[in-house]
């Protein structure tokens, strides 16, 4: 029996769709990561918070600054350590992490004004 990678494209060929599969799995991984700690849908993403919080705070933009000093798409306060601006993956993850940190299932709604 032929093990069903050896395909007649050869090694080069096997290597690729190793790569592929690799990446696949770490992209699914993160997709995971992320899913559990945003379970909110809005604005074509997931908000680790209610999405109506988010778009009555900043409309979803990464990049919104109030001059109190909150950012970002959930306008956390710079105290709360959540990056701003989050321009990578990592940072965006903290982020979200920060905001459902403090959101804890509905707990911290008071945290923003629009809950």
């Amino acid at each position: 029996m032929r093990h069903w990678l050896d395909c007649a494209a050869g090694p080069e060929h096997r290597k690729a769709i190793r790569r592929h599969w690799e990446r696949e799995r770490r992209s699914y991984g993160r997709y995971r990561a992320f899913r559990q700690i945003a379970p909110y849908p809005g604005g074509g993403t997931f908000w680790s918070i209610p999405y109506a919080v988010v778009f009555c705070e900043s409309r979803g933009e990464w990049g919104a600054y109030n001059p109190s000093g909150a950012a970002g798409p959930y306008q956390l306060m710079p105290e709360w350590a959540a990056p701003f601006p989050a321009d990578s993956w990592a940072e965006k993850m903290e982020t979200h992490r920060a905001a459902a940190d403090l959101w804890a299932g509905g707990a911290g709604a008071g945290n923003w004004a629009c809950a």
